[in-house]
């Protein structure tokens, strides 16, 4: 389902994106090592960001519709993590499992 927004320029290499239905506004600069001054998110940042956001979103409903309960979901590009912050609801006789590759840190979860 397509949302209804609009973008326009503005300044030399700016962007203003405004969200139809809240009003919100988005506004995105280049980074100075492409020609904009780097005082907002780049495209590509805005981009990544949105990535983290949907993945996030996407991990939230899912448990909920498993009857997981996730709270404090959170995300980091850069460095190591990209999931970070996850608080976890196991329920008495509930059974779970981990799936990651050796040395992602699966046995710090189990404490």
């Amino acid at each position: 389902m397509a949302v209804a927004m609009h973008g326009y320029s503005v300044g030399p290499l700016g962007m203003e994106v405004v969200h139809g239905p809240s009003g919100a506004l988005v506004r995105t600069e280049p980074p100075v090592d492409n020609g904009g001054d780097g005082s907002r998110f780049s495209p590509t940042d805005l981009c990544a960001a949105s990535l983290g956001v949907c993945a996030s979103t996407i991990l939230r409903l899912t448990a909920a519709r498993l009857g997981i309960e996730l709270r404090g979901v959170g995300f980091r590009y850069g460095s190591r993590g990209v999931i970070r912050g996850l608080d976890l609801e196991i329920r008495p006789g509930e059974m779970i499992g981990l799936v990651g590759h050796s040395g992602s840190a699966r046995a710090r979860w189990s404490t």
